[in-house]
C-alpha cells in the first residue's frame, strides 16, 4: 500500500492529519526478529542498485533515495516512511517527492514492498529480483531504469525483443543476457555495414580492437575513436 503525502496534500486537505494518520506516525517504530534494521536497509539498497541513477539512504524506517537527472548535473529526492504502527511490514507512505512526474518512486517502493513481505514471510531471498516479484496479484511489469517508466504501457514494447528504446526518455534498453563489454562496458556496437548488433552474436568480446560481423563479414574496428553518441 502507498499513500502521497505531498505539501500540495496538506494545501488540499488541511495542515492537521487525520487521528489514525496522527497515531501511525507518532507510534515509534521497532525493528525486531522479523526483520532487523541491517536487514531492512540491506533489501532496500539492493532493491534501489537495478535503477541505475537512483541512490538510497536508510534511517530508521525512512528510505530517503537521490535521483540524479538524465543530465547528471542535478538531482531530486523523495522519501518513504515504511511505519506501519510500529512495525515493518512493506506497507507505506511517502513523505514527500521531488518530482511528482517521475515513475521512478512509486516502482521502487512498490518493488521494495514486495520484497520486505517476501522476507518477512521466508526469512530470506535467493536474489532481489524472485523478491520484488513476490506478489502474485501484481501483473509482471518491466521498467525503465533511467527514467522508471512502464515499459509495458507503451506502444511497441515486447520483452522478448533484444532492444527497445523507452519512448518517454529516449534511453536506448538491451536484454540483461547480451553481453554489454569489459573495455567498453554499457556500450553496444552495430555492424558499419549490415547494422547488426555485434555485441548479442557468438563469442564477441570488446578487447581485441576488431570484430567480423557474423551476420556479413564485414571487419568493425572496436575502440573509442569509434563510439557514436545516440
Amino acid at each position: 500500500m502507498g499513500k502521497w503525502r505531498t505539501f500540495f496534500h496538506y494545501l488540499t486537505l488541511g495542515i492537521v492529519d487525520s487521528n489514525e494518520e496522527h497515531e501511525r506516525k507518532n507510534t515509534p517504530c521497532y525493528f525486531d526478529e522479523r526483520i532487523t534494521f541491517d536487514e531492512f536497509k540491506k533489501i532496500a539498497i539492493d532493491v534501489a542498485k537495478p535503477i541505475k541513477r537512483l541512490h538510497v539512504f536508510v534511517n530508521n524506517q525512512f528510505v530517503t533515495g537521490e535521483v540524479k537527472t538524465v543530465s547528471g548535473i542535478n538531482s531530486w529526492t523523495f522519501e518513504i516512511d515504511f511505519n506501519d504502527f510500529g512495525k515493518i511490514t512493506g506497507d507505506y507512505w511517502f513523505v514527500y517527492s521531488g518530482n511528482t512526474d517521475s515513475d521512478i518512486p512509486s516502482n521502487y517502493a512498490k518493488k521494495l514492498s514486495n520484497a520486505i513481505r517476501y522476507f518477512i514471510e521466508n526469512k530470506s531471498y535467493e536474489s532481489c529480483e524472485e523478491a520484488t516479484d513476490y506478489d502474485e496479484d501484481l501483473e509482471e511489469e518491466h521498467f525503465c531504469p533511467n527514467c522508471g517508466a512502464v515499459l509495458d504501457e507503451q506502444p511497441g514494447f515486447n520483452p522478448s525483443n533484444d532492444s527497445y528504446t523507452c519512448k518517454k526518455c529516449g534511453q536506448k534498453l538491451y536484454d540483461s543476457n547480451i553481453y554489454d563489454g569489459e573495455n567498453f562496458e554499457g556500450i553496444y556496437w552495430y555492424c558499419d555495414s549490415c547494422n547488426a548488433l555485434l555485441n548479442k552474436q557468438r563469442n564477441f568480446n570488446d578487447k581485441n580492437g576488431f570484430w567480423y560481423c557474423s551476420e556479413c563479414g564485414h571487419k568493425n574496428i572496436i575502440d573509442e575513436d569509434n563510439i557514436v553518441e545516440d
